[in-house]
């Protein structure tokens, strides 16, 4: 079954932080290895890595955020934050009550270039996401990007040049499932997982399907649905994953093996928002049936008035 890792880990990592003896604020700083969607004013958007390192000082709600490593056409960009309020949030999630920090409009300017300042800056350090530790033979299990396992989600532009939105390189997507197979009634379900691994070069990206069941009929799920190194397609701001004639694995005998009498003739995941994490992923099988996921989401749902957000 899914995992749900909310309580805002953020905050368990300050509260668990030493306090210097002559200073009575509780303060921290914790480093996180990000990718980031960097999109150029002009020119092709694409996906490099970046370290993000953010102090925070719980007893007076500051925060300050350091970047470093951002590589743009063969330059190191990095940049220093001045120090905001954060806010720290707790919310009711779909598994109980979660918290998150939220900084934004931190101001710096990168690599000391005043034609570069750090603009429109929101950022979110949470750990109100869904994981998996399902053990597939063939597929690299996740891994947490720090000993803090929180997922850092921003945008921000350096200056009039570049808009940067940080992607996870291994995340979870859960929503409501809806595959329609020809001759029978539409079947729904909110038991699958969409996993999306992108991988190195960071031009192409692993797509597992865990628990998959496409119909009522099915006697049981498959444990997992494995698409190798499909096409990532970038776009200014986004991009998406497309792919056609696709030869699944799945899992047999310890080993993933070809199904090729089940091959997806398309396959399309797209976000749907502008901090990318939600997604509509839709795919055609052996010209029999379609599946369609609206809602998917690797960020918990927030419970407002009784309702999803």
């Amino acid at each position: 079954m899914k995992k749900f890792l909310f309580g805002a880990t953020a905050i368990a990592m300050l509260s668990m932080t030493s306090c210097n003896t002559d200073v009575d604020d509780t303060v921290a700083t914790v480093a996180y290895a990000t990718l980031n969607l960097v999109s150029p004013a002009e020119g092709e958007s694409y996906i490099t890595d970046a370290l993000y390192k953010f102090y925070f000082n719980q007893t007076k709600q500051v925060s300050s955020i350091a970047m470093d490593g951002l590589k743009i056409n063969n330059t190191n960009y990095a940049f220093s934050t001045d120090t905001v309020k954060y806010t720290q949030y707790y919310v009711q999630t779909e598994s109980g009550i979660g918290a998150y920090n939220e900084i934004k409009n931190a101001t710096g300017y990168v690599n000391k270039d005043l034609s570069l300042p750090v603009r429109n800056l929101n950022c979110q350090v949470t750990s109100l996401y869904y994981w998996r530790f399902t053990n597939i033979p063939g597929v690299e299990n996740p891994v947490y990007s720090s000993s803090d396992p929180s997922m850092v989600i921003m945008q921000y532009d350096m200056g009039d040049d570049y808009n940067v939105k940080t992607v996870q390189p291994d995340a979870f997507y859960c929503g409501t499932t809806r595959t329609t197979i020809s001759g029978t009634s539409p079947y729904e379900t909110t038991e699958m997982t969409y996993r999306l691994k992108i991988n190195k070069g960071y031009k192409t990206a692993d797509m597992i399907i865990y628990n998959a069941k496409f119909a009522e009929a099915m006697p049981l799920p498959l444990t997992a649905v494995v698409l190798k190194d499909l096409p990532i397609k970038f776009e200014r701001g986004s991009y998406s994953i497309e792919a056609t004639n696709v030869v699944p694995k799945i899992s047999e005998a310890g080993q993933l093996i070809d199904n090729d009498k089940y091959t997806f003739d398309t396959f399309r995941m797209f976000f749907t928002n502008n901090e990318l994490t939600g997604a509509d992923i839709s795919y055609k099988v052996a010209g029999r049936f379609e599946g369609e996921v609206t809602d998917a989401s690797y960020v918990v749902k927030i419970k407002e008035n009784g309702s999803d957000k």
